[in-house]
């Protein structure tokens, strides 16, 4: 089966003369259409298809009421019914790809594909039916006419009856949208808010310092804000919009102690340029390192001593760390915290042998307090002498002699050392 046909459409009165809406200017529609198409019949089964191209001249547009030079509708529509008994099935399928012209863009508020089901069954005089419309997305323009947003499909079940009253005179009952699905077939304009875009700063982070008794946060970076936002949600401000960063960026840690991985909020940052009241910049943070600085403790000396086979070294003094820091270098603790030392000193000389300035280490000692944990106590040692130990030798004897003009004398026995010193000193013996 195939088609050619013309046809003309008048504005109608709403779209004419509506308060607000209405467009004088408007003229008919002029319709071309083109339609190529099959049917095929059998056991009581009919099925069709058509493809159609519709060409309409001076088309009115629904969202704005105004006329695009040309609109084409082109597609198919596949349709089938049959009759079962008393009931008749029918069902139809339409696909289709309507564009305004010249500009070829999609005409709103028309679905691209739309299923139809219905079902009649009679008895006697009475019919009641059933039927189910399946719609997909559309397009609608936004309500500032910048853009376009997509309205949902929807899906529709409608149920009704009829009555013959007589050959002249039907009733006809029937409830739309029976399961009261929530669908909308355009955008419809009301009041709402516009909140302020937020956008992300970039190019900023913090960096990581010696415990210094202070919150305070050095950044590093150049801070800036990227355009070509797509979405409400990406952190980017519109490409059309003048907006720029001022101020300064300053950075605080969490708190002031020592820690690893921080968390470091930055501030002082702020927005200008003509479309800087749209924007608000989310709250930018970073994280970096507070180490604990390194503190040397004082007022401990090491005595000398008299070899004795071992490390162990003497100290004397009383253990003190210095207040009053200025640097993170000066190994001073920082006025207003609570530090001390606690343990007990012992000392160890670097080696057990003889020798002049020794180096002796100092160890047992550790830092206590509320702020103790922002601290190192840095390894102590001092210096003192281990002196050569005094032995005495055993086992010779001297022989009498007669008088021969010498100092010659004739010893006998064996020279021997004995060990088994005690300590601290033992004279005459050996460790």
């Amino acid at each position: 089966v195939a088609s050619l046909g013309t046809s003309f459409q008048a504005p109608s009165f709403n779209q004419l003369y509506f308060p607000g809406f209405g467009n004088a200017d408007l003229t008919p529609q002029r319709n071309r259409a083109t339609e190529l198409g099959l049917r095929y019949g059998a056991g009581g089964l009919n099925l069709g298809a058509v493809v159609y191209r519709n060409e309409i001249q001076g088309f009115i547009l629904p969202a704005t009421n105004v006329q695009s030079a040309m609109a084409v509708l082109r597609g198919v529509t596949l349709s089938a019914d049959t009759q079962v008994g008393n009931t008749h099935y029918s069902a139809s399928f339409d696909h289709t790809d309507p564009r305004s012209q010249p500009s070829d863009l999609r005409l709103v508020r028309v679905a691209k594909n739309v299923l139809n089901l219905q079902a009649r069954h009679a008895m006697g005089a009475v019919s009641v039916f059933g039927e189910l419309k399946l719609s997909s997305n559309r397009e609608d323009n936004n309500l500032t006419f910048n853009g376009r947003d997509t309205l949902a499909g929807y899906g529709l079940l409608n149920v009704g009856a009829t009555w013959k009253v007589r050959k002249d005179l039907t009733l006809l009952g029937r409830i739309n949208n029976l399961t009261d699905a929530n669908y909308s077939l355009a955008n419809y304009s009301t009041s709402a808010n516009i909140t302020a875009k937020s956008i992300n700063i970039q190019g900023l982070t913090a960096n990581a310092k010696t415990y210094d008794a202070t919150t305070n946060a050095t950044i590093s970076g150049s801070a800036n804000i990227s355009n070509g936002a797509s979405i409400s949600s990406d952190g980017k401000y519109y490409s059309v919009d003048t907006v720029s960063l001022n101020g300064t960026a300053t950075g605080s840690f969490v708190d002031k102690n020592a820690s690893l991985a921080k968390a470091v909020s930055i501030s002082g940052l702020g927005l200008t340029g003509a479309d800087a009241d749209n924007y608000v910049l989310n709250p930018l943070g970073s994280t970096a390192d507070v180490t604990a600085k390194t503190i040397s403790l004082s007022g401990v000396t090491a005595n000398n001593k008299i070899y004795d086979a071992s490390l162990l070294a003497s100290l004397n003094g009383t253990a003190a760390l210095t207040a009053g820091a200025a640097s993170d270098t000066d190994n001073k603790l920082y006025t207003g915290d609570t530090v001390s030392i606690t343990g007990t000193a012992a000392g160890a000389f670097d080696t057990k042998n003889k020798g002049d300035g020794k180096s002796v280490a100092v160890s047992g000692l550790s830092l206590t307090g509320a702020d103790s944990a922002n601290y190192i106590l840095a390894k102590y040692s001092t210096t003192a002498n281990i002196s050569a130990k005094r032995i005495t030798m055993s086992g010779l004897s001297a022989s009498n002699k007669i008088y021969d003009t010498t100092t010659a004398a004739t010893l006998s026995g064996s020279a021997t050392l004995t060990n088994g010193a005690a300590r601290p000193c033992s004279e005459s013996l050996m460790y």
